[in-house]
Parts: C-alpha cells; sequence; structure tokens
C-alpha cells in the first residue's frame, strides 16, 4: 500500500508509527514531495510502480478526508 497526505514526510511517519500503521505503508506521496495533492497520488502510485514492480492499469483505490483531490 502507498500513503498519499498532505504532512510532510517526517510528521506523516511519525503519526503512522504512534498509530502502529507505519510498517504498512512502505512509499507514498508526502506534502513535502508537491504542493498539489494531484501530484502526490501521482508520485505515490510512481512510486509503488518502482518500488513493488506493480503496474498500474487503473487498479488504485483512493481513499480520503479531503473535499477534492
Amino acid at each position: 500500500m502507498g500513503l498519499v497526505t498532505g504532512n510532510l514526510e517526517p510528521i506523516a511517519r511519525g503519526k503512522m508509527q504512534t498509530a502502529g500503521l507505519n510498517h504498512f505503508f512502505r512509499v507514498g506521496g508526502f506534502g513535502s514531495d508537491d504542493i498539489n495533492r494531484a501530484n502526490l497520488v501521482r508520485l505515490a502510485i510512481k512510486r509503488v510502480e518502482e518500488y513493488f514492480g506493480f503496474l498500474f492499469d487503473k487498479n488504485v483505490v483512493l481513499f480520503g478526508d479531503a473535499h477534492r483531490i
């Protein structure tokens, strides 16, 4: 799984670690990568493709709490 958040990566990692979830998210797109949240999704998909050898074929599900992406 990949994580997409507007948080800076160290803050996001700290939050996930506190919740015991950080190990589920090896890669992601973070607020420290780009100001545009839509770009964070694209970046996370690219990183998952590279890290896991994943082939994106419109099979990504995004769960979020932001009103717009």
